[in-house]
């Protein structure tokens, strides 16, 4: 917060802030901030981008600025809000959470606009001014940008599915028919498994069950579930089901199979993209902050829907 509102404290009311010119910035803080941000790139650059990092913090600060100030205010009485779980939302919707992020780009923009009076204003501060031109607008676009991080998006499953690829089999108990099957995505609630197509899906799913061995625990797993949807493909046939987990050794069995395998997570990573350097990563940043403040600013103003189950 105070790194948010310190360009302000020059730009609109003449603070200085720091006891440096434009050249002792280039010279020492310009180094050192590209020394940081490679050095970040080298060791974090295939798990996360430096700038959506800043994005979080910057989030995260506005957040915790409250708490702590609740906590001095009363800290013998801390008080902890549980967040919701396993919810399922109906509808994109815009979080009451981003109210204070509106506030702080409207005060960002201000304190730009001052700030540019002030630069064709006061010639001879023009060394100081920039600077703080350049930091509010890097507020600006962390602002912006922390608005697309608040668009809750439609969800309909309680239980987020992760990316799997590994075989099983599909049964059918009651009129002994089994298939193999290529698991594709899995969750505690269910998965979305790959047949042949010239496997026919039977229109009864009470008797079905995924069976195989889990490659982790070495345990067979014999799962119940049931058909949700089907989609159908030139080459296969995709299966949405849905397990049946009131048994609590089938529970067991699901979360094994599901959260045991450390693989499917080095995979994921190693799928992600890596840290696009300063200038891809600020461009990015700066297109996409304005475009959330085009696309969501009005949806925000003219309704915020919040309709949802648990």
């Amino acid at each position: 917060m105070i790194f948010a509102l310190a360009p302000g404290a020059y730009l609109v009311f003449g603070l200085h802030i720091y006891n440096a010119t434009l050249l002792d910035l280039m010279i020492y803080t310009l180094p050192y901030l590209l020394i940081l941000i490679m050095s970040a790139n080298y060791l974090f650059g295939k798990v996360r981008w430096n700038f959506i990092s800043n994005v979080y913090e910057t989030m995260q600060s506005m957040y915790s600025f409250g708490a702590i100030i609740e906590v001095l205010k009363n800290p013998k009485s801390p008080a902890f809000g549980v967040t919701p779980k396993s919810e399922i939302l109906s509808e994109d919707f815009i979080s009451p959470l981003s109210k204070p992020f509106y506030w702080m780009i409207a005060l960002t923009t201000l304190i730009f606009i001052i700030g540019c009076w002030r630069f064709y204003t006061f010639p001879s501060e023009r060394t100081l001014i920039l600077p703080a031109l350049f930091w509010t607008a890097f507020n600006f676009i962390f602002y912006s940008a922390s608005l697309g991080a608040l668009l809750e998006r439609k969800q309909r499953r309680s239980s987020p599915r992760l990316p799997a690829n590994f075989s099983a089999i599909l049964e059918d108990k009651k009129h002994n028919i089994q298939t193999d099957v290529l698991v594709r995505d899995i969750s505690v609630g269910g998965a979305s498994l790959q047949i042949s197509k010239q496997f026919a899906c039977p229109q009864s799913s009470n008797t079905l069950y995924l069976t195989g061995i889990n490659s982790v625990t070495e345990e067979s797993f014999d799962l119940p579930l049931h058909i949700r949807e089907t989609s159908k493909n030139a080459d296969y046939h995709l299966l949405g089901i849905q397990f049946n987990s009131s048994d609590i050794e089938i529970l067991r069995s699901i979360v094994l199979l599901v959260h045991g395998d450390s693989q499917r997570w080095y995979n994921l990573i190693s799928q992600t993209n890596p840290d696009p350097g300063f200038t891809h990563g600020m461009f990015f940043l700066a297109k996409t902050g304005v475009a959330y403040i085009i696309r969501y600013s009005f949806l925000y103003f003219k309704k915020t829907p919040l309709s949802r189950t648990t």
